[in-house]
């Protein structure tokens, strides 16, 4: 089984679900990154870096598999 990259959409999607009734701003300050940022990965405008994959995976509990990669 090949994993693929999962679309901006769908990883904005998830990214959000998991934020629950956190804000933005509390998330972008414990990755350290931007609101703005935040928002981009949540609507899909762009996807995290390498390095924020891993950092928003582990801030989230979650493996950077699940999140940015299905399996098929």
């Amino acid at each position: 089984m090949q994993a693929t990259l999962r679309s901006t959409d769908e990883v904005g999607k998830s990214i959000k679900e998991l934020r629950g009734n956190r804000s933005q701003e509390e998330i972008a300050a414990a990755l350290g990154c931007t609101k703005m940022a935040i928002s981009q990965y949540e609507t899909g405008i762009r996807m995290p870096n390498d390095k924020m994959k891993v950092a928003i995976a582990n801030f989230f509990g979650v493996t950077v598999g699940s999140l940015f990669f299905t399996q098929g």
